[in-house]
């Protein structure tokens, strides 16, 4: 069993050095901390050694996962070690139960646990219930270090490996009384597509800073990968991160879900349907035209191909035309027998293990006999074409699938193994609004209604103008789209887009603003950086400096999200900090006080929205915020009537000149000119960064 890779045993000087430091913070500059930060690291190794030797002899097919880190969120040296082992990869997406190895203080530690699962989690105090006293219960095995140093890894893994098999009854026990009705596949189909009330067409709109791009990468992780998002929901960099791995960038080389594209007032049909574009061949210096598809057809035709059958052609360099096929088709059928009583015909077996047979007939057909069926059915070569040409659905799927590849294998053709599992897509479009919508969608501002998609009781199928090919919108492809209030209101939109989208409202939220969830964001931002580090002792004063922070706040600030993070931190334990006061800069009270005033002058949809105000956690971030963000966009608001925005930010932001006649040169018969300017207001914005902190507070106190 032992591999020739296998790190040396466990030793009693791994325990000793898990419990040297634990519990404390690691310093980055104390040495002892960092040799025996390096220690446990290859520790952790042993651990994973362990883990995957395991998995290996009990699931061939299982995954194992370790984080490889002997220290938490908080920087602080754990006490154990584990690794997680689950019986196949939809267990780890589940991501509910696991078995799991590991070390514990003075103990080898073995048992069912549960992963995923935040501490207040009413299926994680069902888990506790279930396991009673960890060194009492049926489902955790503990043994003493001193009975297992003295032996091997092969003691240790069949040791593991026999008590994880025995529990395996526990485990199913256990998952059905977490999870209702549980199926792993099932379930994780259910996750693939999603099957709910979310409205195919949607719309976010609102001022600018709203967070309208923020929650449409939510929205659409949400749609294309619901486990993902289900996981990671507030891991804002995997998020970002999957919606690039989700995202096209060429239509011909991914396996991409979603698309994104901006409307402008040049947007064309042509652009975002099809149309007749100019092409210019690399090795030819003439230009040709030919029907181009745009980003629209594109993720149609890719949507489409989710749901209906498909054979890939894997060894043949020249694409398979439809004459081709055909003569594919009728070289099968002649080699197959006539339907006769005395013939031996072609069988074939489905997935589900079924048996058919294929006989020739006279009249350009293969018959197809199931079972003892006094009624034959005719597969002809036209059905066939328009299910591999026209992602046609097969009208009898599990025999005209089997015989479509039995033709192409009989051509050296290779079965693919086609994940043929139903995908949502998802079409971004940014800047809704601001496109020609009749002149972009054309007739098919009628194909994306809900029931007109390809599937549903309505379904409607149009020919495009260019290409004189059947097209029709399909139900597994999503729509959002956003638009800035600010440019354009609500009313003004095309009303055939308005009647087929929902519209979500994103306002400004300056209660996200509050100073406790400002600072809560803030360490959770840097949760897994070195809190010894200069740069973020620098950062953390001007937090602290700017909300107005003293030394006991700010040790008792730390105990709390030491707490916090021992509980698995959770948006809900921002209420950890409600019992502390802030003195300084009130970004929550400034954005109301701002945005009350910007109705008045001109409209709700002229407002100042949360999100430019997110990162703020320093003077300089708000000089910053107002100097690029919200100075500019208030010019235009007003037209550069400084006047007004004095009115909405008061005294501190706008200096007032008062003109005096002496300023003009002297020229004959211009004294009663100069006299009209004279005591004019000249108004001019001042810096941000000339400002102090008491500037930002006067404008809502």
């Amino acid at each position: 069993m032992e591999a020739k890779n296998a790190p040396q045993f466990f030793t009693q000087e791994d325990f000793t050095q898990l419990a040297k430091f634990a519990k404390q913070p690691k310093e980055k500059d104390n040495s002892e901390h960092q040799q025996t930060y390096d220690y446990l690291k290859e520790t952790y190794n042993k651990v994973k050694y362990w883990a995957e030797q395991t998995q290996h002899e009990i699931f061939p097919n299982g995954i194992i996962n370790i984080l490889l880190k002997p220290t938490n969120q908080a920087n602080r040296f754990e006490d154990y070690q584990w690794g997680k082992i689950y019986h196949d990869s939809d267990s780890e997406e589940e991501g509910i139960l696991a078995y799991t190895v590991g070390i514990h203080r003075n103990n080898f530690v073995i048992k069912i646990d549960t992963v995923g699962l935040k501490e207040a989690d009413k299926k994680r105090q069902q888990y506790y219930e279930r396991r009673g006293d960890e060194n009492n219960s049926d489902i955790v095995k503990i043994v003493p270090s001193q009975q297992v140093l003295d032996k091997s890894w092969k003691y240790l893994i069949d040791l593991s490996a026999a008590f994880i098999t025995s529990l395996q009854p526990a485990y199913k026990e256990l998952y059905n009384l977490l999870v209702e009705n549980a199926n792993l596949p099932e379930r994780r189909e259910q996750k693939t597509i999603k099957e709910n009330n979310m409205p195919l067409n949607c719309i976010f709109y609102g001022p600018p800073g709203t967070g309208k791009t923020y929650h449409t990468i939510d929205r659409a992780i949400e749609i294309a990968d619901q486990a993902f998002y289900d996981e990671n929901k507030h891991e804002r960099e995997k998020l970002k991160q999957r919606f690039n791995e989700l995202l096209i960038k060429d239509f011909e080389k991914t396996d991409g879900q979603i698309a994104f594209c901006t409307f402008h007032q040049s947007m064309s049909y042509e652009d975002f349907i099809e149309g007749i574009k100019p092409v210019k061949p690399e090795q030819s210096g003439s230009v040709y035209y030919e029907v181009l598809d745009g980003i629209f057809k594109k993720i149609c035709l890719e949507a489409n191909r989710s749901i209906q059958y498909s054979v890939t052609i894997d060894n043949v360099q020249n694409s398979l035309t439809r004459e081709l096929f055909e003569d594919y088709y009728y070289n099968f059928s002649e080699t197959l027998p006539e339907h006769t009583e005395s013939s031996s015909p072609v069988v074939l077996k489905t997935k589900e293990n079924y048996s058919f047979e294929l006989f020739r007939n006279t009249a350009d057909s293969i018959v197809v006999k199931a079972g003892d069926k006094k009624t034959n059915l005719s597969v002809s070569c036209s059905e066939l074409a328009a299910v591999l040409f026209q992602n046609k659905k097969p009208t009898y799927k599990s025999y005209e699938e089997m015989i479509l590849h039995k033709i192409l294998e009989n051509k050296g053709f290779q079965k693919s193994e086609v994940d043929n599992r139903k995908k949502n897509y998802v079409l971004i479009i940014d800047e809704i609004n601001r496109g020609n919508i009749a002149q972009i969608f054309g007739e098919l501002i009628t194909l994306i209604e809900e029931d007109k998609r390809g599937g549903q009781k309505e379904e409607l199928e149009v020919v495009l103008p260019y290409s004189k090919k059947p097209f029709k919108v399909p139900s597994n492809l999503f729509i959002i789209g956003t638009m800035n209030t600010a440019d354009r209101s609500v009313e003004a939109l095309d009303t055939a887009l308005r009647r087929r989208f929902v519209f979500e409202a994103m306002e400004p939220k300056p209660e996200l603003l509050d100073t406790k969830h400002l600072l809560w964001w803030f360490l959770w931002k840097y949760k897994d950086d070195d809190w010894k580090d200069l740069m973020f002792q620098e950062r953390e004063r001007e937090f602290y400096n700017f909300f107005g922070v003293d030394e006991g706040h700010k040790e008792a600030i730390e105990r709390a999200w030491y707490k916090m993070e021992e509980e698995d931190m959770n948006l809900q334990q921002i209420a950890l900090l409600d019992e502390f006061t802030f003195t300084g800069v009130n970004l929550f009270k400034m954005l109301s006080v701002i945005n009350s005033r910007l109705q008045v002058l001109l409209s709700k949809d002229h407002t100042i929205g949360h999100a430019w105000l997110m990162n703020v956690y320093s003077l300089s971030d708000l000089q910053h915020a107002f100097k690029n963000k919200i100075l500019p966009l208030l010019q235009e608001y007003f037209y550069n009537n400084y006047a007004k925005i004095g009115l909405v930010l008061g005294q501190s932001f706008v200096e007032q000149v008062q003109v005096n006649k002496s300023l003009f040169a002297k020229f004959t018969d211009s004294e009663e000119t100069a006299n009209d300017y004279e005591g004019k207001t000249i108004y001019t914005l001042v810096d941000p960064f000339a400002l102090e902190a008491a500037a930002f507070k006067s404008i809502y106190e």
